[in-house]
């Protein structure tokens, strides 16, 4: 079982996942997201499937990873069972205007393929690859490395800015939601210092709780004002003259009937009438 074909039927590296080259080790010429670099990641492994529908960028995220392998100094082969999936990347690559960058194999039985297509193919590109390869063997060209690193750096610069300023705002945000829901305790101190030492968490808590309770005292009330029993208490004792010696003088009369006759709490207090 050591042949190349058994190794497919083990689960023996499908699931190795290396760490994400530096921005300015990262060769993706085309617009990407998080997600699509991760697949970066995933060329460890043995094999990898990565499934989407249509539209959501699989032919930029091979288009990427077949550009940042060539960079790299590797050597890739892109197959697919559909000439038009071959033709899209070829196409995507074929944008960026460098030479020898593929070497493109069309179908020729493909009724997808057009004129353009066979000019696009390997054939006539080895017809013009040694030239080209004696011409930059003789031309002394700086590395743009240094540009490229600059480059980076710009932009880490200005993205570490945008997080920044979006910290901020998101922050000044916050206080500012916490400045509104402490307007009610806006109170006149005189001495800051002394406030500051002396108010706790506890105090502040008391304080909270106590505008809670005065809240719900004043749905009590509310609530009390529309209410039947209410009415009805209105409609007994408006009509009563409160004439404070009359008042006076019935208070004492039960009070001395409750001396003379003692209370059991059974007993009703209104013998006066």
């Amino acid at each position: 079982m050591g042949t190349s074909l058994a190794t497919w039927t083990q689960d023996d590296d499908l699931n190795v996942e290396t760490s994400l080259p530096k921005e300015k080790e990262l060769y993706f010429p085309f617009q990407y997201d998080k997600y699509q670099l991760r697949t970066l990641g995933l060329l460890g492994s043995k094999a990898s499937i990565i499934e989407g529908p249509p539209g959501t960028g699989k032919s930029e995220t091979i288009s990427n990873i077949l550009c940042h392998l060539a960079a790299t100094h590797h050597r890739v082969l892109f197959v697919s069972q559909k000439a038009q999936a071959l033709k899209v990347v070829k196409d995507k690559l074929k944008k960026l205007g460098v030479k020898y960058l593929f070497g493109y194999l069309p179908n020729p039985g493909s009724s997808q393929l057009g004129e353009e297509d066979e000019v696009d193919g390997i054939a006539p590109q080895l017809t013009g690859l040694g030239s080209h390869i004696d011409r930059l063997m003789q031309r002394t060209v700086d590395t743009p490395q240094s540009a490229i690193e600059q480059t980076v750096e710009k932009k880490e610069k200005l993205v570490a800015q945008l997080n920044r300023t979006i910290y901020l705002q998101r922050r000044y945000y916050s206080l500012h939601q916490e400045l509104l829901r402490l307007t009610g305790f806006d109170l006149a101190i005189t001495d800051i210092s002394r406030f500051a030492k002396r108010f706790s968490e506890s105090a502040w808590q008391e304080i909270t709780n106590t505008l809670v309770e005065i809240a719900l005292l004043e749905d009590g009330t509310e609530g009390y004002e529309a209410c039947d029993e209410k009415r009805e208490f209105d409609h007994v004792f408006l009509d009563f003259e409160w004439d404070a010696k009359i008042v006076t003088d019935a208070i004492g009369a039960i009070k001395d009937d409750i001396a003379r006759t003692g209370y059991d709490r059974r007993s009703r207090v209104f013998r006066f009438h």
